[in-house]
C-alpha cells in the first residue's frame, strides 16, 4: 500500500492581503518558484510518488493551480470555499485511505519525510 500526502493549499492566506487578493499564498513565490511546488518537490525528492500526491485548493483560484502544476501527475481535490483542515480532508476522503500525510502547502520546515514513508 502506497502513502498518500495530502497538501493543503486552499487558505485565505489573509495576512499576506493585499498580495492574496489575486494570487493564492500557496502560489507566492520564493525565489521565482511557488511554495507549494517547493512543498511537492520536497515530498517526491523524500519517496512520494506523484500520483500519491493530492493538493487540496479552493475553486476560485483553481485554474492558477491546474495552470501551475500542469507538468505533473497530481489530484486535485477542489472546494467551494475554506473549510478548515478538517473540512479539506473530509472533501478529500475519496482519494484517501490509511495511511495518509496531512501537511500544509506553506510549511518549509525541514521534516524528513523519507523516515515517514518506512
Amino acid at each position: 500500500m502506497s502513502v498518500k500526502a495530502l497538501v493543503l493549499a486552499g487558505g485565505k492566506g489573509s495576512r499576506l492581503a493585499p498580495y492574496t487578493e489575486f494570487i493564492p499564498k500557496a502560489l507566492m513565490p520564493i525565489r521565482g518558484i511557488p511554495i507549494a511546488r517547493i512543498m511537492i518537490g520536497r515530498l517526491i525528492k523524500d519517496g512520494f510518488k506523484e500520483e500519491d500526491i493530492i493538493l487540496c485548493i479552493n475553486k476560485q483560484f483553481e485554474p492558477s493551480f491546474r495552470h501551475e502544476f500542469r507538468d505533473m501527475n497530481i489530484e486535485f481535490s477542489v472546494s467551494g470555499e475554506p473549510c478548515g483542515s478538517a473540512g479539506e480532508v473530509y472533501n478529500a476522503k475519496k482519494y484517501i485511505s490509511e495511511p495518509f500525510l496531512l501537511c500544509y502547502s506553506d510549511d518549509l520546515t525541514k521534516i524528513d519525510y523519507k523516515d515517514m514513508l518506512k
